[in-house]
């Protein structure tokens, strides 16, 4: 990935649907949620920074509320 990039989560009105996004790229990347939803605690439309060679996965509890799960 080029240092500064990001990507953003497809936009989801399924409950308990999940998405895996992988950074095998040089470079951490930030994953940003739909417009208007928020992974984690995080505030609303905030990305969470992926480090490289780290997976995470993300579970939709409502079509806004995203838990990301970081691999080791």
């Amino acid at each position: 990935a080029a240092a500064g990039s990001g990507v953003i989560l497809t936009p989801n009105n399924l409950t308990s649907d999940c998405q895996i996004v992988f950074n095998g790229g040089a470079n951490p990347v930030v994953v940003y949620p739909p417009l208007g939803s928020q992974i984690n605690s995080l505030t609303t439309n905030a990305g969470i920074t992926l480090a490289t060679n780290t997976a995470i996965a993300f579970w939709w509890l409502t079509n806004t509320q995203i838990i990301g799960v970081l691999s080791a």
